[in-house]
């Protein structure tokens, strides 16, 4: 197998876990899919052995703008749920469940 190949494999399956997060459901509202395709390659890249600064750079700042960090949370004002989060299937022409129940965006009502 080509590492081009072990790379696609490795984006598909974080593709996968992440779909499976709270923060799913926002993505598809604001439209996100791409971010998220994004992600997951810079992520399979930035944890080959030889991978630069600049990729690892890159997931950090997508885990800012897709509310996987906490500085992502806070600035999104997005809010997780406790518990153990359902499962829900990445957007592929499959059934999206209700993962947005999960997520609360809290408003600045200030």
């Amino acid at each position: 197998m080509s590492e081009n190949e072990m790379l696609g494999h490795r984006e598909m399956a974080i593709w996968e876990r992440l779909w499976k997060r709270p923060q799913a459901s926002e993505w598809l509202r604001l439209g996100l899919e791409d971010e998220v395709a994004l992600y997951c390659r810079y992520m399979a890249e930035a944890e080959l052995p030889e991978a630069k600064a600049a990729v690892r750079t890159l997931v950090k700042q997508h885990q800012e703008l897709l509310g996987l960090s906490t500085a992502g949370l806070n600035r999104l004002r997005w809010q997780m749920p406790a518990g153990e989060p359902e499962k829900v299937d990445a957007p592929n022409g499959r059934r999206k469940s209700s993962s947005r129940a999960r997520l609360k965006v809290v408003g600045n009502d200030g």
